[in-house]
């Protein structure tokens, strides 16, 4: 297992860690990995040093790094780690198909004929003109790629933006300005 260290969302915005290449060490977001269970933790982590052993920016041969890496460690292991990627926020539908492809191969090597079946249908589906054939990108945390301009605000050795603002020496992502916003509405409308 690589280095860790622990970073918070000021650094990571929402996404739960990345991998610090030059130095060999994973960032792990403190303040949403409690979010995780230690299923997610360990799939979460094999993406990261998916992307650093394999020495890629591609987020979709980290995904099947990591499947790789915790098929048949748990119950419903395959199904728990597309999962994962689904509970981080990850929306794009190529990267996703090639999980859930992949995950019904494994499946079907473990000897699951009902995978292999699926397998099947699951190709002819999408045979030709696809969206797999589009592979698009995301961030783990599932924004887009940045612009130029975005690449030049970026925290120095994060690669992410950030996804929030600090206030009073504490950090708020957009995510919980956002509901703490809702609560306040519905609080006001209610009383």
């Amino acid at each position: 297992m690589m280095p860790y260290r622990y970073v918070t969302s000021a650094e990571l915005g929402n996404c739960p860690c990345a991998v610090e290449c030059t130095e060999g060490i994973i960032e792990v977001n403190r303040d949403v990995w409690n979010a995780y269970d230690e299923f997610e933790r360990r799939f979460l982590i094999a993406h990261e040093e998916g992307h650093y052993y394999l020495d890629t920016d591609d987020e979709t041969e980290a995904d099947i790094y990591a499947l790789r890496a915790v098929a048949g460690t748990a119950p419903k292991s395959l199904a728990r780690a597309v999962g994962a990627l689904l509970k981080v926020g990850v929306i794009d539908e190529g990267r996703y198909y090639y999980l859930y492809e992949e995950a019904l191969e494994l499946d079907g090597e473990m000897g699951n004929k009902e995978a292999e079946k699926e397998l099947k249908k699951f190709r002819n589906k999408f045979k030709g003109g696809n969206n797999m054939s589009k592979k698009r990108y995301y961030r783990a945390d599932g924004d887009e790629p940045a612009t130029t301009q975005e690449q030049k605000e970026r925290k120095p050795n994060t690669g992410h933006l950030p996804n929030g603002i600090e206030f009073m020496g504490c950090y708020f992502s957009f995510t919980n300005i956002m509901l703490i916003s809702i609560f306040v509405l519905l609080y006001m409308k209610l009383k």
